[in-house]
């Protein structure tokens, strides 16, 4: 199955990319103000900030976690919003479903009151999300497999002709496995220190969000929610057996069925989200 879809982002531009927002504006076409946050300083009991000059943040005060994670934005495709540049970017790529399923039956008789049948089931349903980005920092959930497998064998016995006993034993396994794009990457090539490296249980880009600068999909469960990254990781699987005996007497117009079913579930599960990074207008 292939769904189309439509992502929709505010990605910066060229000059936002090295510190220059003097052309930022709001809805109204009134200039943002960017401020210093090394100015920052109490005045009659208000905190109050510096602008920086022009708008212009300095080269050497950008972080190098920034510059390092801004080069997985891609450049503006459509020209956006009169003045805010909103939806600046547009992707249109398809949210792919494959899905495979077989089984196998098979029946042997023992003797003419004995019969034994079993039955393996396979199904394999992997979900390639869309790419938004084209790159590891997609703010996308990463691919996802769903697989269940199942095997039953049955032994049905018939003891006269009026009594039947009937034996069965199933095993089925479900499995959910969902990594991000960006699985197993070098966070210390990022800009962040090796100590967050070592302390990370999840190698991946983290999710970054922006305020003004998070995307949106056109159909829902795809995203981070975010401007970049995904770092949730899903791996369980969940183990189903039973037994069965089941007698069975027929009597004339009537019918009696007497049995036991014993199930064992074992579930198992990891399931974690990295850290995340938000930043918005307000006064910190």
């Amino acid at each position: 199955e292939r769904q189309g879809i439509t992502f929709n982002t505010r990605v910066p531009t060229d000059a936002e990319r090295g510190g220059d927002f003097s052309a930022l504006r709001n809805a109204q076409g009134q200039s943002i103000t960017i401020y210093d946050p090394l100015t920052t300083a109490t005045v009659a009991g208000v905190p109050t900030r510096e602008p920086f000059a022009g708008n212009r943040i300095p080269a050497g005060r950008i972080d190098r976690a920034a510059a390092a994670l801004q080069k997985y934005l891609p450049q503006p495709n459509a020209p956006g919003a009169q003045f805010t540049l909103q939806d600046n970017f547009i992707a249109g790529t398809p949210n792919k479903i494959n899905k495979d399923i077989w089984s196998i039956k098979g029946d042997h008789l023992l003797s003419s009151r004995q019969r034994l049948s079993g039955m393996f089931t396979f199904d394999r349903s992997p979900m390639t999300r869309p790419n938004a980005f084209g790159n590891e920092a997609t703010p996308t959930l990463g691919p996802q497999l769903f697989q269940r497998r199942s095997v039953v064998f049955e032994d049905t016995y018939t003891i006269n002709p009026t009594s039947v006993f009937t034996f069965r034993y199933g095993l089925s396994r479900l499995t959910n496995e969902r990594v991000p794009f960006s699985y197993g990457i070098d966070v210390t090539k990022l800009g962040f220190p090796s100590a967050l490296a070592a302390a990370t249980r999840v190698a991946c880009v983290p999710v970054t969000a922006i305020a003004g600068f998070n995307g949106q999909f056109s159909v829902p469960n795809l995203q981070t929610n975010g401007a970049m990254g995904q770092c949730d990781v899903i791996f369980f699987g969940i183990d189903t057996h039973s037994w069965r005996g089941e007698l069975s007497k027929f009597q004339g117009r009537h019918s009696l069925k007497i049995g036991y079913e014993y199930r064992l579930l074992r579930h198992n599960a990891w399931q974690i989200t990295e850290r995340q990074f938000s930043f918005d207008n307000g006064f910190t």
